[in-house]
């Protein structure tokens, strides 16, 4: 264990003043999240401290760290901070999760599994390594030079490593010294100064040879030369998550839209389900689902208070699955913190939805209802954001180092070195159909008339959400309809049959108290066209080649841009500025648009 002494914040006061950003790796392995409660305290407190605070937390045992949040011993000024961490860290499977705090200001990834599985899907750049040496089978070793390089690939130059004694191995980190032709092979040298007089070592990492830059991208500066800015082309989900993720990070964003109001495609459906995906094996889709719905919630959560409102624009009910796919009663695939997420329907949950004792579903806790317009426009609202409507995009050109973005009568409507389309099914057209985007039309039915319905919504073949307050009153919404390709829609009357009847396979009581309301002429009807992938995953990160290379991409999330839009966007914010990811590196590479590009005829 680390000595209880240690305290990295004590050594940040000269170092990360005046930084945009500043990222630490804590590699102690001892399951405990004082260090980080005492690293957010003293950036709370500095007069002149980085923008961004990252702290990434690289631990194996999930159980021990959750313990260690609710039995530590704070500060009396840490306290408030331990109770916001403890909401926070719920669900906590094998694989890396984002905590955000302080309005996505401060950022804690806790990355749970071995050192050695770990470090190999993180990508960051880390200012400072907190290490035990020799702790375990599974962590670094001083004079194992491939698991040094394993370190050092996620260091940027000069930053500061500190490796602490171990009471478990003593020995190794004592002897920590007599290593040094490993450390100098991986560029790691002696501090000049040591400022933490509890750590064995102090290493700087300032190898002489010339790394590879890993964000190959000049930022550029707006006209006045303060700040950064781009263009986001798409004002609905995905293109204001985007520009929000930007403007957090101090960047000047311009969000082009033909509609003249944002959120008037798909984005602008009426009120939409948030729940994870369940699958016996624990897929990717799976997972990334639930990394999507932590980072939403998270969103809503702290604007609850000032322009999303709980209750009225978006609610936490939880939602009961039902279907093909959650039959299966007992998953595959069982982590510890899965039970937050999913976890097998009681009767009481069941008899509420009009449903046998015996029926096989899911209940998600952590899953509701959002109304998505209003979460564009609260976006949008971020500080930094500016929309612009009527804007249709012609076509996009590059002079020189920066991107032109032409009107539809080949008028200059913005430019900019950083693009960033999110334009949906728009995204297609304006690249030449590179990404094979499918179009699917579908249809909600909703009405204001009243019915005896479960208190939560359900999801299955369709979703029924019950309970939804309107000007009107409170509605129900049920659907949507699937269309795939662009051919001649099914008219209203024939989607509303579809919905009920999709309905009744799944809530044949609901199904039956609804029915004269469609009968009655009292339904209405809100369609759309969302733009999915052959994948089923959606699209984000740089275009690496052909006459496009270099614009950015986020698009193709389907029927599930709340789940994926804001984990989207902050990936790709994270990927255009070098800092963390939020997710593993083999998921983001998952999700590039280089797995969709068709090759040459």
């Amino acid at each position: 264990m680390v000595a209880a002494t240690d305290d990295p914040a004590a050594t940040l006061h000269g170092p990360w003043f005046g930084q945009p950003s500043w990222c630490i790796l804590d590699l102690a392995g001892d399951q405990r999240a004082d260090r980080f409660l005492g690293v957010w305290q003293a950036w709370r407190e500095a007069r002149n401290g980085p923008l961004l605070l990252h702290y990434v937390l690289v631990t194996q045992d999930a159980q021990a760290l959750l313990q260690s949040i609710v039995n530590a011993r704070l500060e009396p000024r840490d306290r408030s901070l331990g109770l916001l961490l403890r909401e926070a860290a719920y669900g906590l499977t094998l694989g890396q999760h984002r905590l955000s705090f302080e309005e996505g200001r401060v950022m804690l990834t806790l990355a749970l599994g071995s050192q050695a599985t770990v470090l190999r899907q993180l990508q960051l750049q880390a200012d400072q390594v907190l290490w035990v040496a020799g702790e375990g089978d599974s962590s670094i070793q001083v004079n194992n030079v491939h698991q040094l390089k394993s370190l050092t690939r996620l260091c940027r130059r000069g930053a500061a490593l500190s490796l602490f004694r171990s009471q478990r191995n003593r020995r190794a980190a004592a002897d920590a010294e007599a290593f040094t032709p490993a450390f100098k092979q991986c560029g790691l040298v002696p501090a000049a100064n040591p400022g933490n007089s509890s750590a064995t070592v102090e290493l700087i990492f300032a190898p002489p040879w010339r790394r590879k830059a890993r964000v190959a991208l000049n930022l550029p500066l707006d006209d006045a030369g303060a700040t950064f800015s781009c263009v986001v082309i798409g004002a609905g989900l995905a293109g204001a998550a985007a520009a929000a993720s930007l403007a957090r990070r101090g960047w000047s964003v311009q969000v082009l839209d033909g509609a003249p109001a944002p959120a008037c495609a798909a984005s602008g459906l009426p009120v939409g389900l948030l729940a994870p995906h369940f699958s016996a094996d624990d897929n990717l889709f799976s997972r990334l689902t639930r990394a999507g719905a932590r980072m939403t919630w998270q969103e809503l959560g702290r604007r609850q208070q000032r322009d999303m409102q709980r209750g009225l624009d978006w609610d936490m009910p939880g939602v009961l699955e039902l279907g093909p796919h959650a039959a299966l009663s007992k998953p595959k695939v069982e982590h510890s913190g899965m039970s937050d997420w999913d976890r097998p329907a009681s009767k009481e949950q069941l008899r509420l939805a009009g449903l046998p004792a015996n029926t096989l579903a899911r209940w998600h806790g952590y899953a509701g209802w959002i109304k998505p317009a209003a979460l564009v426009q609260a976006l949008l609202s971020t500080a930094g954001v500016n929309f612009r409507g009527h804007a249709w995009v012609g076509a996009l050109t590059r002079v020189g180092d920066r991107w032109e973005v032409l009107g539809m009568g080949g008028e200059r409507l913005a430019t900019s070195s950083v693009l960033v389309l999110a334009a949906g099914a728009g995204s297609d057209a304006l690249l030449g159909s590179s990404l094979g985007l499918q179009p699917v039309p579908g249809q909600i039915s909703w009405s204001e008339a009243t019915g005896a319905l479960p208190p939560f919504p359900v999801h299955g073949n369709g979703s029924l959400i019950p309970g939804v307050p309107t000007r009107g009153g409170s509605a129900w919404y049920l659907g949507a309809s699937y269309h795939r390709g662009l051919r001649a829609s099914a008219s209203a009357a024939e989607d509303h049959r579809e919905n009920l009847a999709r309905l009744a396979s799944i809530l044949p009581a609901a199904a039956a108290a609804l029915a004269p309301c469609f009968d009655s002429g009292r339904v209405k009807a809100w369609s759309a066209i969302r733009a999915t992938t052959r994948d089923r995953l959606p699209i984000v990160g740089r275009i690496e080649s052909g006459p496009h290379s270099g614009i950015w991409l986020s698009t193709g999330m389907g029927s599930r841009g709340l789940s994926f839009a804001l984990l989207c966007g902050e990936l790709l914010a994270a990927q255009i500025n070098g800092e963390p990811w939020p997710i593993e590196r083999k998921t983001a590479l998952a999700l590039a648009p280089a797995r969709l590009a068709k090759p040459p005829a």
